[in-house]
């Protein structure tokens, strides 16, 4: 099967090229603590711990590099990214910021949406961990300039379906129906409770004052709303 021979390419080349290397710039840059390694599961993230000062229910206490092979890049643009520290530390750094090419914020916005619809599609009341992000991450997207972007290129829209439907295929996610006039946003009744506490635990990885749980499934229903007229 395709899916599974490119994954487990990956995999190997992550754990016997990227990882040594990685290890041997954290090795180069004397940084005391830090350990960079792949778990046998999950052979495409690679994990860098890091040292402590706190612990949170949200928030893993390392950073994940996902490096998945199977991933659509388009569309894209460079942007000039600067990290946080770089932000409060501009004089440690020669070079603060950085051009990356990056995937276009309005492709986020409809695997954000269709990801939504799955769930929302999901035959049991179970919701992984931390999902309660997603929902957090498109109801602001739907206050910026992006949800008019995305919503003049719906057709972004089907090319993301189609994505998906060849290499993440899943009957249950009715991804026949994530087309504007039936895409669903909105989560079943029997797994709010779950979501609210999820994104309760997950606080601390929001940055000023987060919306409420309830703002956000308000703006989501109003979102799904203007998404089915676009299929009028």
């Amino acid at each position: 099967m395709f899916n599974a021979r490119i994954n487990e390419g990956a995999g190997q080349w992550i754990e016997k090229n990227l990882v040594p290397e990685l290890f041997d710039c954290l090795e180069k840059e004397q940084l005391q603590g830090f350990h960079a390694f792949v778990r046998e599961e999950d052979k495409q993230t690679v994990i860098i711990e890091y040292p402590k000062h706190f612990t949170s229910a949200g928030i893993l206490p390392e950073i994940c590099l996902e490096i998945g092979p199977l991933a659509a890049w388009t569309p894209v643009k460079d942007c000039m990214i600067s990290s946080y520290l770089a932000e409060k530390l501009p004089n440690v750094f020669s070079e603060p910021s950085t051009v990356i090419p990056t995937v276009e914020a309005k492709r986020t916005f409809w695997e954000k949406a269709t990801i939504l619809h799955k769930e929302a599609n999901r035959r049991s009341n179970f919701i992984p961990k931390r999902y309660s992000r997603h929902y957090y991450d498109l109801y602001l997207l739907a206050q910026s300039e992006i949800k008019e972007e995305a919503f003049a290129d719906v057709e972004l829209l089907n090319r993301v379906v189609a994505f998906k439907e060849k290499f993440y295929l899943d009957n249950s996610a009715k991804y026949e129906e994530a087309v504007p006039a039936t895409l669903k946003l909105l989560p079943k009744e029997e797994q709010l409770e779950h979501l609210r506490a999820d994104y309760d635990d997950m606080q601390a990885m929001m940055f000023e004052k987060a919306p409420s749980f309830d703002e956000i499934m308000q703006g989501l229903a109003q979102l799904e709303k203007e998404i089915h007229q676009l299929g009028v």
